[in-house]
């Protein structure tokens, strides 16, 4: 049997969370949001932030689907608004 979509999202974030970590840190480098001793706390932080809103929409993931891509997606999309925000900011 299967497992639902939030099932299948909570279980794969607990086994994979190192090694999503250590994927969220080389987007936030290529981002350039975070430079030096800061991107440890800002990749931490988007993990969280990623977690949060995975699980918030979790009923919309599809078992079938691989969670990987699914969750690095939302980051990807996290990260484009937070550049979009710095460069409102810096104008």
């Amino acid at each position: 049997m299967t497992a639902d979509g939030p099932t299948a999202v909570r279980q794969f974030i607990e086994a994979e969370s190192d090694n999503l970590l250590a994927t969220l840190r080389f987007y936030v480098l290529r981002s350039g949001l975070a430079e030096g001793t800061a991107v440890t706390l800002f990749t931490a932080e988007l993990l969280n932030e990623v977690v949060v809103e995975a699980l918030a929409h979790a009923d919309r993931f599809q078992p079938d689907d691989q969670p990987r891509v699914w969750l690095l997606g939302i980051a990807a999309n996290l990260l484009k608004r937070k550049q979009a925000e710095r460069a409102k900011r810096d104008k």
